[in-house]
């Protein structure tokens, strides 16, 4: 399930919302738990020319909410799911998610 906010008066009927109304509804939520999410690009360089992938910025607790586990890599913890830590990236057979989380799009809520 994707939550979003309704900002149908500004003309955005899926609005992403703030990092802020997260955190509220995560607190508030009757779900067992929410994780959010924000798909980026980022690029990946080595010996060869820099190629851009498609990916996301996402909760510490993104692939517990889930019940996945990454592809390759592994789930981060909370402590590194802070604005300074270090990056981690874990790969998905539909992506790559990377951190630091900015708590930014849309939520994903488990039931």
């Amino acid at each position: 399930m994707i939550v979003w906010e309704d900002a149908s008066t500004i003309g955005f009927a899926h609005n992403t919302p703030a990092p802020a109304n997260y955190v509220d509804w995560r607190a508030q939520t009757r779900f067992t738990d929410m994780a959010a999410l924000r798909y980026q690009t980022a690029s990946l360089t080595g010996d060869q020319a820099p190629e851009q992938a498609l990916g996301g910025a996402v909760t510490a607790n993104f692939f517990d909410v889930l019940q996945v586990q990454p592809f390759l890599g592994r789930p981060w913890t909370r402590e590194e799911d802070a604005a300074k830590s270090k990056s981690v990236v874990s790969v998905t057979p539909c992506g790559i998610g990377v951190l630091p989380a900015i708590p930014k799009s849309s939520a994903a809520a488990s039931s």
